[in-house]
């Protein structure tokens, strides 16, 4: 009985030591000024990229839909 008692004061310390460490890092993000800002230059080379990277695929992807759609309508 003694050990049960003991395991939920620890897991009560285990909570608050938790619930203290997470109040300390909100009051530290609210305090400081963000340290990664994106400006619309950033986001523009982002689209730009992903366009790139994911367009093919994408548009294969497209093709092969419409190859699809075409052939079951066919079918019918």
């Amino acid at each position: 009985m003694w050990l049960q008692g003991n395991f939920f004061l620890h897991d009560t310390i285990h909570l608050m030591k938790r619930r203290v460490l997470f109040t300390a890092l909100l009051f530290l993000t609210l305090a400081c000024r963000p340290v990664l800002s994106i400006g619309w230059g950033e986001i523009v080379i982002l689209v730009v990229l992903i366009a790139f990277l994911a367009g093919p695929a994408i548009f294969k992807l497209y093709r092969r839909l419409a190859q699809y759609k075409k052939a079951w309508k066919d079918s019918k």
